[in-house]
């Protein structure tokens, strides 16, 4: 592709974009290299949780509960598998741990409950009005910095992890196991 001419600066003491050399200051305040991760990658992790929380909504239903009950099970599962998932294991969701990203605020300090659920759910809410869920994705396809407008609103990033020799096999399993499910 085209080469980007001259990118923003990063945030104070926060995340480079895809600036090498500009690698931002952890909480300690010692030299982290983040990288942003690319859309590919969010959209995996993004599939993976979606489709845990269809699982459950799927799960209530077969179960005999009523549609609304359906519903309000995949609403407390998305939280769980999201929200309460980033706060226990550092910015990461099942799907962005297989994918290998995380989501870190700009000082580069994992996102808490708190954030993850403005993010991941009450954000996403957004995506009723029609084409926001376009528009979002867009932002994170083109912008320089992957962040889509729901990263904006809250003041995160979503970066790569260390790599996992294993990871690549997780994956490959996770999806073909909720492809088995979804299918059956």
């Amino acid at each position: 592709g085209a080469a980007r001419a001259a990118l923003p600066a990063p945030p104070r003491g926060g995340v480079s974009a895809r600036r090498p050399g500009y690698p931002p200051r952890a909480m300690d305040g010692t030299r982290q290299p983040f990288v942003i991760a690319g859309f590919g990658y969010r959209v995996a992790a993004y599939l993976f949780d979606l489709g845990l929380a269809l699982a459950a909504v799927t799960a209530a239903l077969i179960a005999g509960l009523s549609s609304g009950a359906a519903l309000v099970a995949g609403l407390a599962a998305w939280v769980f598998v999201t929200s309460a998932a980033s706060a226990v294991f550092d910015g990461q969701t099942l799907g962005k741990r297989l994918a290998g990203t995380r989501v870190i605020t700009a000082p580069g300090a994992p996102i808490g409950f708190g954030r993850s659920l403005v993010r991941d759910t009450l954000a996403r809410l957004l995506y009723l009005v029609p084409l926001f869920f376009l528009v979002d994705s867009v932002f994170a396809a083109a912008s320089a910095d992957g962040r889509t407008l729901r990263d904006r609103m809250v003041g995160t990033y979503v970066v790569r992890g260390p790599s996992s020799a294993g990871r690549a096999w997780g994956v490959a399993l996770a999806a073909a196991a909720l492809l088995t499910v979804w299918v059956a």
